[in-house]
C-alpha cells in the first residue's frame, strides 16, 4: 500500500473529530512533524510521487486487463 500523500496530517479518531467542531481556538489540531521545513518538504513530494505512481501502476494493470479478452481471441502470426 502507498503512502498517503497527507501524511503530515495526524490521523484521529471518531471522539478527536467530533471534538475539534467546538475546538474554536484550534487547539486540538495535531501535525506530525519534521526536523526541518525543507525535511517536511521533501518527504511530502516523495510521498507525492509515489501516489501518482501507484496511480499509474493501476491505471496500466487495468488497460493490460482491458486487452485480455481482445488478445485471447487473436490468431496466432505464421
Amino acid at each position: 500500500m502507498w503512502p498517503d500523500s497527507t501524511f503530515l496530517f495526524a490521523r484521529s479518531g471518531f471522539v478527536t473529530g467530533a471534538g475539534s467542531a467546538l475546538d474554536l481556538g484550534g487547539t486540538l489540531a495535531e501535525y506530525n512533524r519534521a526536523l526541518t521545513p525543507e525535511q517536511a518538504d521533501a518527504l511530502a513530494l516523495w510521498a507525492d510521487w509515489l501516489a501518482v505512481g501507484g496511480d499509474l501502476r493501476a491505471a496500466v494493470e487495468r488497460y493490460v486487463r482491458s486487452l485480455a479478452p481482445v488478445n485471447a481471441n487473436a490468431r496466432p502470426a505464421n
